[in-house]
Parts: C-alpha cells; sequence; structure tokens
C-alpha cells in the first residue's frame, strides 16, 4: 500500500518469507466488512464506493495511492486512513 505521510509511516513491517500465503490479497474487498465478528472493518457504504471505483481485491486496495482513494466520492483523511488500517490489519493478521 502506499503511503504518503502519517503514521503508518512510522510502522515498521515484518518482513516476508518467500513462501509467505499472500491469499489475502486475492479476496474480494466485502472480506474486509465490519460485522460482530470484525468490529474493525469497514463499512457497507465504504465498500460499495471502493467497489463503483473498480477496487475488487484487497489487493487492489493495498496497491491504491493515497490519490486514487481520495478521488472517490465519500472519501476523506479520515475515512482514507481507516481503509488503510483495515488493509494492513488484513494482510498481517
Amino acid at each position: 500500500m502506499h503511503v504518503s505521510s502519517g503514521f503508518a509511516q512510522t510502522i515498521e513491517l515484518p518482513e516476508l518469507s518467500e513462501d509467505a500465503d499472500l491469499r489475502i490479497l486475492d479476496l474480494e474487498i466485502e472480506k474486509l466488512e465490519k460485522s460482530d465478528t470484525y468490529p474493525y472493518g469497514l463499512t457497507r457504504n465504504k465498500l460499495d464506493k471502493l467497489r463503483e471505483a473498480g477496487f475488487a481485491t484487497i489487493g487492489q486496495l493495498a496497491d491504491a495511492t493515497d490519490a486514487e482513494l481520495l478521488r472517490i466520492d465519500t472519501i476523506g483523511t479520515k475515512s482514507l486512513n481507516r481503509i488503510k488500517d483495515v488493509v494492513y490489519q488484513a494482510i498481517w493478521m
């Protein structure tokens, strides 16, 4: 995921082994939906906006630039940070 500023730049991510299983990147973005079992997920409205903008998989979201996400209606800085946090969490869990 591209990071332009803020807290995310200070996070030190662990190294991935070459045989790391990153199938999460191929999953549909709906896997990130907020629920009783996943209270930190994204709302249905945010997922719908992301889907309308052409984002279908978690990998596509992970590769998106801040500028691409900020062009989406209703996505501001707060939502951008939330989306990035949820994607990071999904990838590294």
